[in-house]
């Protein structure tokens, strides 16, 4: 076929193929800013109205436990390529819709202080603190760059 119709054809064999072998990739046609034209494969995965968000205090169970270092360090690795590069929010985010869920019930429970029982009470405070500090802590983890870089190296 002439051109351009040669080009849309080709592009939809492609497709056809990529559907078959690799499930629902996009092929896409781009240009960068110096006109070299490139194909790409864009991959969504559409998660519904489910909400996903970095499991903490497994986390940071398991990178206590010296026999379990190596396997730590490949899920801190891979945690932090969602939390940084996939963009899954981290429930200590001040724009994640999690933090604001936990605001809310320290400001619920802080209003209402004065009716839980002290059992209750501590407990709650407990773990409103127990959160904060996992949190906290492994967001500073998973933020650094070299749990990151040396991915690669933990997969192999």
């Amino acid at each position: 076929m002439a051109y351009p119709y040669n080009v849309l054809l080709s592009h939809w064999d492609a497709q056809r193929q990529l559907n078959r072998k690799a499930g629902e990739l996009k092929l896409s046609v781009l240009q960068d800013e110096t006109g070299n034209v490139k194909l790409a494969t864009i991959h969504t995965y559409d998660t519904g109205t489910t909400l996903y968000y970095i499991p903490v205090v497994p986390l940071y169970r398991l990178l206590r436990d010296k026999r379990q270092r190596q396997s730590a360090d490949l899920l801190l690795s891979v945690c932090s390529y969602l939390y940084r590069i996939a963009g899954i929010p981290y429930y200590r985010d001040s724009c994640s819709a999690m933090s604001y869920y936990y605001d809310m019930i320290q400001e619920w429970f802080y209003n209402d202080i004065d009716e839980w029982d002290e059992t209750d009470r501590n407990k709650n405070i407990s773990e409103l603190n127990a959160a904060a500090f996992y949190g906290d802590c492994i967001q500073r983890k998973i933020h650094h760059p070299c749990h990151l870089e040396q991915l690669e190296c933990r997969i192999n």
